[in-house]
């Protein structure tokens, strides 16, 4: 579904991600690309904790990224999940973007968003020859996230609470 082509030099893992990268070697990846968060039902909290995110930086080369997405809303009471795996991936990482993949959508509306976290210490020009990929890069999110929520960890990860609040909201006003 990826649009992928085979590659000798990329490796598919089709495991529980938690349980593979807490075993893993590290510094083995360049990038670990995460489609585990389905919908807001169905968000693996194991996957979205700190304690997780160290795992995934150590499996990771020293240039190494995470490319994830999730459902939330940037702003106003949808956004907790987001705050919060934001605030999460910043612990770990130097570099944490936020990528809009609808750019028409006001930032408190429930959206699809994507999160690249890099090992890289400076930041890195972000561009692309490929039109298409491009064309991704430019919904680079502008401002500052608000970060009110609280690191989730092994022990608190209140992911199913943050996401019934943006369930809730959404359902009272569908866009």
């Amino acid at each position: 579904f990826f649009g992928l082509t085979d590659d000798p030099r990329m490796t598919i893992i089709h495991e529980d991600a938690r349980m593979y990268i807490n075993r893993a070697g590290s510094k083995q990846y360049d990038a670990v690309l995460m489609d585990a968060f389905g919908s807001l039902f169905s968000v693996p909290h194991h996957l979205t904790t700190v304690e997780a995110v160290r795992e995934l930086s150590r499996i990771l080369k020293d240039d190494g990224v995470v490319i994830f997405n999730l459902g939330s809303a940037i702003t106003g009471p949808s956004s907790g999940f987001l705050q919060a795996e934001m605030r999460t991936y910043m612990e770990v990482f130097p570099q944490v973007c936020l990528f809009k993949v609808r750019q028409d959508y006001s930032d408190d509306r429930l959206q699809n968003l994507m999160i690249v976290a890099s090992k890289a210490e400076s930041p890195s020009t972000i561009t692309s020859a490929d039109a298409q990929v491009a064309d991704l890069l430019t919904r680079i999110y502008p401002d500052r996230v608000p970060l009110e929520r609280d690191i989730l960890t092994d022990d608190l990860a209140p992911v199913e609470y943050y996401n019934s609040i943006a369930q809730k909201v959404y359902l009272t006003n569908p866009r």
